[in-house]
């Protein structure tokens, strides 16, 4: 049985990291990496993972988005085969280290076929009500 793991803060901010990653990522590799992500940052599944592939009735670019819910909030790969690039999204509302998931991505270089990887990180919550 799994205990609920309550905190009273949780929800007030979301911190944030977005990687672009050079590389082509099939939605199997997708899945096994945000699966490395989510054990790397200490993370739960909140359900079971979505994708999407595309254009879509010829809309889009092609590739795919691959959701992972997880107890703290969600983890998305956007795939673009066209540029053979990918976008990396960790959103929780817990802080996680998104350094280690930059180093994880780099010991998976080979692996994978990645190239260049940048990281965007940033935290928002509702002490930024005040500023708007």
């Amino acid at each position: 049985m799994n205990e609920a793991r309550t905190i009273p803060d949780l929800g007030r901010q979301m911190h944030v990291a977005v990687f672009i990653v050079e590389g082509l990522l099939s939605q199997v590799k997708a899945a096994r990496l945000v699966k490395a992500v989510m054990e790397r940052i200490n993370m739960n599944a909140g359900g079971p993972p979505a994708a999407w592939t595309f254009p879509v009735n010829g809309r889009g670019g092609v590739g795919f988005t691959f959701v992972q819910p997880i107890t703290e909030s969600f983890i998305v790969v956007d795939a673009w085969r066209d540029r053979k690039t990918f976008y990396l999204f960790i959103a929780s509302c817990l802080e996680f280290d998104s350094d280690r998931v930059r180093t994880m991505l780099v010991e998976l270089a080979a692996e994978y076929g990645l190239g260049r990887i940048a990281l965007v990180k940033t935290r928002i919550g509702e002490e930024d009500f005040e500023r708007c």
